[in-house]
């Protein structure tokens, strides 16, 4: 299967199952269960409860991928510094072969330096291809956004249940797992923030 089936799979699998965490939130939310749930309304917050322990499973993947990718980027970074001081290192040498080399502190022997290039050279290329390996497309973008809104809604509902109604416990979960998304957000945002 190629990518563009299996992201437009992935995006069909992902609409119809986020379509259906809205409107079990919402009808539970709009309309609680009672002392009594029927079936159907049981089998709908057993659906908000799965599908948003889901979402926040993701929610977690994605601020890490995005720690990954900002210490990917540092460590890049620095690896094109290490080539360009090598580079330099690497012309003084080729000079003083050449016998045209400036001051003798600044000359060095060439093995040593072409062996420390080569494994810069590959660190330089392991860090780009694992960099690469992050894909992070529009769907999970949206994906994160809606989990953030239903989080919202959950709060909402909790706070202002239908009058003489208690609101869901699935929704109480959700309203209570906000805490859970502001700690990890503000987990990865101390994490990115960049070393002096």
């Amino acid at each position: 299967m190629d990518a563009t089936t299996r992201d437009s799979l992935l995006v069909a699998v992902g609409a119809v199952g986020m379509v259906w965490y809205f409107l079990c939130l919402l009808g539970l939310g709009f309309r609680p269960p009672g002392p009594s749930p029927s079936p159907f309304q049981q089998f709908q917050g057993l659906s908000v409860t799965t599908i948003s322990t889901t979402l926040a499973t993701f929610v977690g993947l994605f601020l890490g991928i995005q720690v990954a990718k900002s210490d990917t980027d540092r460590t890049i970074d620095r690896l094109n510094e290490a080539q360009e001081s090598l580079n330099r290192l690497q012309a003084v040498s080729a000079a003083d072969a050449a016998g045209k080399a400036g001051p003798a502190e600044l000359r060095a022997p060439a093995a040593p330096l072409s062996a420390a290039k080569k494994e810069v050279d590959e660190a330089a290329r392991v860090a780009a291809a694992n960099r690469a390996g992050y894909p992070i497309r529009w769907y999970h973008y949206a994906a994160f956004g809606l989990y953030l809104t239903s989080l919202g809604l959950g709060l909402f509902f909790w706070g202002r249940p239908p009058a003489g109604a208690e609101p869901d416990p699935a929704v109480v979960g959700l309203g209570r797992s906000t805490l859970g998304v502001l700690v990890g957000g503000l987990s990865a945002l101390l994490t990115l923030a960049p070393a002096n």
